[in-house]
């Protein structure tokens, strides 16, 4: 039932992709991109555990086209991100917005530009047929060491993201690494969820890892504002040395209060973990 259930799951994602994806060609629509995203990620972590229950199965090799798919519109989602971003700039006194505003849609174009160029080229359909390779690599492998195998797979993730928060030495530089291990503690706990019986059934788990992930996810959009910020006055924008720093000081406040967010539904979701031990395998 487990190897059932886990195609299905790539039938759902897969078939949500490719309708999203569509929008996102058709008109650059900015939730297709986001979403068609998402489910190549989910996607991501249906591969890295069928990995994991047949090691035959090269996860990476397989995954290869539609890590392409997902690398084409990462430019052009980051400056729709920038452009919304660039609203709470505007709230800085003395700060350029429009021609901040125009210097981020210059950017979004040619992002666009570049997507489009990808997009004319690239047959989304393809990717159906690695359907088949992942029927073949589960149907390999008995429902019993499957199941085994899979919730081991969770458990080791689950710990590793553990290890990485609570380092004493975790830096600011890691944190976008621990974004992305709790999206696949994430997906791989929400996938178990349909494919397996309790422990996995409940919804607490998944509501508490998507809150750090997602508070870990408006961060790193801040981190990545510095980064074209600077771009916009290195590029001759209109501001001076004092209102950059200004800015990049509100940017900074900013990061340090969602950095809190962070911590905050870190420390709820370990509390869940203390006193509903079930939901760890």
């Amino acid at each position: 039932m487990m190897h059932t259930r886990l195609l299905e799951y790539f039938d759902d994602q897969f078939e949500k992709m490719v309708r999203n994806y569509r929008l996102a060609v058709d008109r650059h629509d900015p939730d297709g991109i986001h979403d068609y995203r998402v489910c190549s990620k989910r996607l991501k972590a249906l591969f890295s555990l069928a990995e994991c229950i047949n090691p035959d199965f090269r996860a990476k090799k397989r995954f290869r086209r539609f890590r392409k798919l997902f690398k084409s519109s990462a430019v052009l989602r980051d400056m729709q991100i920038q452009m919304e971003i660039a609203g709470d700039l505007g709230q800085i006194p003395g700060f350029p917005h429009k021609e901040y505003a125009v210097f981020l849609r210059a950017e979004e174009q040619t992002a666009g530009e570049r997507f489009d160029r990808f997009a004319g080229n690239f047959d989304v359909e393809r990717l159906r047929r690695r359907r088949n390779t992942l029927e073949d690599a589960l149907a390999n492998v008995g429902a019993a060491k499957a199941e085994e195998r899979a919730r081991s797979h969770f458990r080791a993730l689950l710990d590793d993201l553990i290890a990485r928060v609570e380092n004493p030495q975790r830096g600011d530089e890691n944190m976008h690494g621990i974004r992305m291990l709790a999206k696949d503690v994430h997906y791989i706990r929400e996938m178990l969820g349909e494919c397996l019986a309790a422990p996995y059934g409940t919804d607490a788990f998944i509501g508490g890892i998507k809150q750090v992930h997602q508070a870990l996810g408006k961060w790193h959009d801040y981190d990545i504002a510095l980064i074209y910020f600077d771009q916009f006055a290195e590029r001759g924008g209109s501001i001076s040395d004092g209102r950059r720093d200004s800015v990049r000081v509100w940017i900074d406040e900013e990061k340090r209060r969602l950095m809190e967010a962070f911590e905050t539904a870190w420390s709820a979701f370990r509390e869940m973990l203390r006193s509903a031990p079930p939901t760890r395998p």
